[in-house]
């Protein structure tokens, strides 16, 4: 509504809003789309979120990886911008944080372990192939793992289900 605002004060509103849009430059747009993720304030709390450049620069790995044609979050797909943007580039930022972390904790050097368990079709192998990718161009040594295929035998599933 306009609360007992004038035509000139709505006016005025609406230029002052329509110039701040026009002064807007594209990453701008981008760093809030990064910042509406679930993650980004969840992770990115114990850690300095990195500048936008470093971001767009992960995010072209990432799509020269997928195959996507652009970075740019408007002009993909919905659930791939949420996938690079959300998911993938604040989960590898807030693990390199971490390992960075344990490294400089430890005088002896030593492995950092994460762990992601998550339902069959999350795309785990994919998430660990772009983490790798982004880890080893960023210098650091990186192993995964999958236990993707390791089950328990037919009779010892049936134990478990009774």
């Amino acid at each position: 509504g306009t609360r007992g605002r004038s035509p000139e004060v709505l006016a005025a509103e609406a230029e002052k809003s329509r110039l701040s849009q026009a002064w807007r430059s594209p990453t701008d747009d981008i760093e809030d789309f990064i910042r509406q993720g679930p993650l980004y304030q969840r992770l990115l709390l114990i850690c300095p979120a990195p500048a936008i450049a470093e971001w767009m620069d992960k995010a072209q790995a990432i799509a020269e990886q997928l195959r996507v044609g652009t970075i740019l979050p408007q002009e993909m797909e919905e659930q791939m911008s949420k996938r690079i943007y959300h998911l993938y580039l604040p989960l590898y930022f807030w693990m390199r944080h971490q390992a960075l972390e344990r490294r400089s904790s430890r005088s002896h050097g030593g492995a950092v372990v994460f762990g992601i368990s998550a339902p069959q079709g999350f795309g785990k192998t994919t998430t660990m192939q772009l983490l790798e990718a982004l880890f080893v161009a960023d210098g650091f040594n990186f192993q995964a793992v999958s236990i993707d295929d390791f089950y328990l035998p037919a009779t010892w599933q049936e134990e478990v289900a009774n």
